[in-house]
């Protein structure tokens, strides 16, 4: 989606459209990326289930690394 796209209408004043986010993990931390600084997102809710599942696969696997780094 490109920016300035306002899939569900323009929110507020100040929103700047639709962002990418991108859910993913590094050794055993979770990180969320986004295309550009941001000061507020909002999501309609099937979106925040998405998420919610990519932050659950991430934090699995960040965890199962963690505890593989700490018995080390």
């Amino acid at each position: 989606m490109s920016a300035n796209e306002y899939p569900e209408g323009k929110l507020r004043p100040d929103d700047e459209g639709a962002l990418d986010i991108a859910v993913g993990r590094q050794d055993d931390c979770v990180f969320i990326a986004f295309q550009k600084p941001v000061m507020w997102i909002a999501m309609e809710p099937e979106y925040i289930d998405d998420l919610i599942a990519k932050l659950q696969k991430h934090k699995a696997a960040a965890l199962e690394a963690r505890q593989k780094r700490k018995s080390q």
